[in-house]
């Protein structure tokens, strides 16, 4: 009983208190895509923005109808296989992470389903303990009764790092390609969504290319797994050259270097 109690009271203890503390933010989809947003919006004398960095702002959700179809099955395929059947977590992947948080092995780490990872990037902090695991289980659970699975990918494009300043992939596809996210094809969704484990050093423009490369090839290969395409288009898109958007076309700043003036004297 000695030992029993605390350990009962914890697993009983942790995902109410957790769930209580997050309940306005999960509840209110603003709230859960914007809690943990952080960066710079600078504006001139009439309060208009001229530079933005992070997510410091309010931005637009971008529909998932939006979206290119080739985003969302990259991402299902490579990130989450059973996005559409699981209630938010996976008992194999919860065990595989814990076991890797306790003995420290990063090969072990990992398993985290969409939910779960939208509940991390938007809520919770990156700390690495099974106590933050748990309430990342529990908010995962939460947010999977509140929404449906369309809302919850919706959420989850509209929100993930993609390197840099970049978040979402409407920045994305601007930064990276100079599209919209419904333009985007097979190899270009592919490489953004195999940077995503680690975006900046995975980056194609400001990381490791063949790092990027080899991510890329690796989101085919699961997609071609998980029956989203055929070997044929995998070697196809692996054989399309991709054209990388440069910073005049991408950036949304009108004073660049004003701004980088402000910034050094903020810092």
């Amino acid at each position: 009983m000695v030992i029993a109690a605390p350990i009962v009271a914890f697993l009983i203890l942790t995902p109410l208190i957790t769930y209580l503390y997050f309940y306005n933010d999960i509840a209110d989809q603003e709230r859960l895509m914007n809690r943990n947003n952080t960066g710079v919006v600078l504006v001139d004398r009439n309060g208009e923005k001229f530079y933005s960095f992070g997510r410091a702002e309010h931005r637009e959700m971008t529909p998932l109808s939006e979206i290119s179809d080739n985003v969302k099955n990259a991402l299902i395929a490579s990130e989450d296989k059973d996005f559409y059947k699981h209630k938010g977590f996976s008992i194999e992947g919860f065990a595989r992470a814990v076991f890797g948080t306790v003995t420290s092995q990063q090969a072990y780490g990992g398993g985290s389903t969409l939910t779960q990872q939208l509940a991390k990037n938007t809520l919770l902090s990156d700390e690495r303990s099974f106590l933050r695991k748990y309430q990342e289980l529990a908010v995962a659970i939460a947010i999977e009764q509140r929404y449906t699975k369309d809302e919850i990918l919706e959420m989850y494009l509209n929100s993930v790092f993609f390197g840099g300043s970049t978040f979402g992939i409407t920045d994305a596809a601007k930064v990276y390609f100079n599209k919209s996210p419904k333009d985007l094809n097979l190899a270009e969704s592919a490489m953004l969504v195999g940077i995503l484990p680690s975006p900046n050093a995975y980056s194609p423009t400001t990381g490791n290319p063949e790092y990027a490369k080899e991510r890329q090839t690796t989101v085919l290969s699961r997609m071609v797994t998980n029956k989203y395409i055929t070997e044929a288009d995998k070697q196809a898109a692996l054989a399309e050259e991709l054209v990388y958007a440069s910073h005049d076309e991408s950036t949304d700043s009108e004073a660049p270097h004003f701004a980088e003036m402000v910034l050094e004297e903020l810092y």
